[in-house]
């Protein structure tokens, strides 16, 4: 299908060279005849961690009109094994590693087993036979039921999207965009695919540069990238290695999104006066962003107008549509409303409804249109949040700890000044380890989405409605706010300690022989942690010791820094 043509003078860079557009289309034939071979037209899963084959698998499904289904290769086995049930995946793109996790009775595509000897042998001749699905692809999110939810997005959505954002930020053609987030995210579309059909560079950084923030900022600054697009957290965690922004010194546009952006943070970034800063929104159910807003010379921050082809309108509990200035729930349609979620008729019908004939989709958030028609959001109406740029709700959180033995009640909180963390309350017939339940969690999220703070109470406070009243439990984080430190035998120590509690969880009591994650710190909270301590003891962390599980507990933390300030 010709719908999502490489320009020209498209590329990909990566740490072992560069794909020209001629190489990419070479690449992309061979596979769409791979997979042709197969004999499916179900959707494919593409278990690849960032890296230019996922590019070019998600390409071919494209071209063969089949969609593919991105998955985390580091989610739980259960997670991803129910992913490729519920949209009933035959044919996996993936590596041999992973290929030997996934068991024998699943058909894979292993990029490892594709030599550029193979690639060379086809000739260009179109063997494959194209598919005429209407979805482009399945992205899985978070779901109340305990399991994630598909949504499909269909191809012209993805076609408009890419008229509309190049309408409003106009890349030019041979742009350098960095591409650093995960594929089962979004927005790695945007980056990655979109990028490609408009003639600009793809830079693809390495693990080593996504994962360390300080060598994110080295690269960012080293590969005179002109447009970069990241979330608030990643954005927070360079501000914490290079407070005044200068890796993004060269950068000509950056792109905003997935979280609420602070005034803070939009300081910093305009700053730069060259710089041009774009504000985006959109859920993942209406095909990555829908309001682009231009606040580069701006103090105000909105969510913009809606690009083409799609329309929002704040609407009230009765689905009337309200004033300028009031407050109501962000309802977009347009043509890029997704088909709806696989296998979830009544989560269907109560998401995507009728609105004088148009369908639309109930994002969820509170928001109000602006005297000069553009739109601000205000948060969450429901108990959805994203904790490190990744969309969960809280309520399937609690059902999945109710589902461990004994307990009777949970309530998940995200809560915190400036780092956030996800507190789970319990109610158990009972006591419980708390790294019991944590590490029940870590089979069903990845990592980085498993709570660290668990807190067993008698009973979970409920509201006069009886539903679960979190303003109370976040006034019990408040008031129970713990940062005793035990005697010390040095002054580095005490100061280390008590900079940690400083940071962390207002429930941790911090000690030297807890362990970091326990602490109830974050990737943003570490990091913060570590230019903390390089400013105040002028010491430079090796590179090495920069990524987020370097240190197992606190005292090697302590013992680490101690060793830096002794022998520089």
């Amino acid at each position: 299908m010709e719908e999502f043509v490489i320009d020209k003078q498209a590329s990909i860079v990566y740490s072992d060279g560069l794909i020209t557009k001629e190489k990419i289309d070479i690449m992309v034939n061979y596979l769409c005849n791979l997979i042709s071979s197969y004999g499916t037209n179900k959707p494919i899963g593409v278990l690849i961690n960032r890296d230019v084959w996922t590019i070019l698998a998600n390409l071919s499904c494209l071209k063969l009109g089949i969609p593919y289904v991105p998955i985390n290769i580091n989610y739980p086995m259960n997670r991803i094994e129910y992913v490729l049930n519920d949209c009933e995946v035959e044919l996996i793109i993936t590596t041999k590693k992973v290929r030997n996790m996934l068991g024998k009775s699943r058909k894979c595509i292993c990029i490892d087993d594709i030599t550029m000897e193979d690639i060379k042998k086809q000739t260009n001749e179109k063997v494959y036979t194209e598919n005429f699905n209407d979805v482009a692809y399945i992205m899985y999110t978070s779901g109340t039921t305990g399991n994630p939810k598909g949504v499909q997005i269909y191809r012209q959505s993805l076609i408009r999207l890419n008229e509309g954002i190049n309408q409003i930020i106009n890349f030019e053609k041979k742009c350098n965009i960095a591409c650093l987030t995960e594929p089962c995210f979004d927005i790695f579309y945007v980056e990655s695919i979109m990028a490609l059909c408009l003639g600009m560079n793809v830079y693809l950084a390495g693990d080593d540069e996504v994962d360390n923030p300080k060598k994110l900022s080295i690269w960012l600054k080293n590969m005179n990238i002109d447009a970069v697009q990241m979330t608030p957290s990643r954005l927070q965690q360079l501000i914490y290695v290079d407070n005044a922004l200068k890796c993004l010194g060269n950068i000509k546009k950056i792109l905003i999104g997935g979280e609420p952006l602070n005034n803070n943070m939009l300081e910093i970034l305009q700053k730069n006066k060259e710089l041009e800063i774009y504000n985006m929104y959109g859920p993942t159910e209406t095909t990555v962003w829908s309001s682009i807003a231009d606040l580069s010379k701006t103090n105000e921050i909105t969510i913009g107008k809606p690009i083409k082809g799609t329309n929002i309108h704040i609407l009230d509990e009765t689905m009337v549509e309200v004033e300028k200035g009031k407050i109501g729930e962000i309802c977009i349609s347009g043509e890029g409303v997704s088909k709806g979620y696989i296998n979830q008729e009544e989560m269907n019908k109560k998401k995507f409804i009728n609105y004088k004939g148009m369908r639309i989709y109930r994002t969820g958030d509170l928001g109000k249109k602006t005297e000069n028609e553009e739109y601000v959001c205000l948060g969450r109406i429901d108990n959805q949040v994203k904790v490190n740029g990744k969309r969960i709700e809280l309520e399937e959180i609690e059902n999945n700890v109710c589902q461990y033995d004994d307990i009777l009640a949970a309530a998940v909180v995200y809560y915190g000044e400036q780092e956030k963390n996800l507190y789970v309350f319990y109610v158990a017939l009972k006591n419980i380890v708390a790294k019991d339940i944590k590490r029940f969690l870590e089979n069903i999220y990845p990592v980085d989405m498993v709570p660290d703070i668990y807190i067993q109470l008698k009973s979970i406070p409920q509201t006069l409605n009886g539903k679960i009243d979190r303003k109370l439990l976040e006034r019990y984080i408040e008031s129970r706010r713990v940062n005793n430190i035990s005697e010390e035998s040095d002054d580095i120590e005490y100061e280390i300690i008590c900079l940690i509690g400083s940071v962390a969880s207002k429930l941790i009591n911090v000690n030297k022989k807890m362990k970091f994650k326990e602490a109830g710190l974050n990737s943003l909270s570490i990091v913060k942690i570590y230019a903390l301590v390089e400013q105040k003891y002028n010491i430079r962390f090796d590179d090495d010791k920069l990524r987020l599980n370097a240190f197992y507990t606190i005292e090697d933390f302590i013992n680490y820094v101690n060793y830096k300030v002794k022998n520089g």
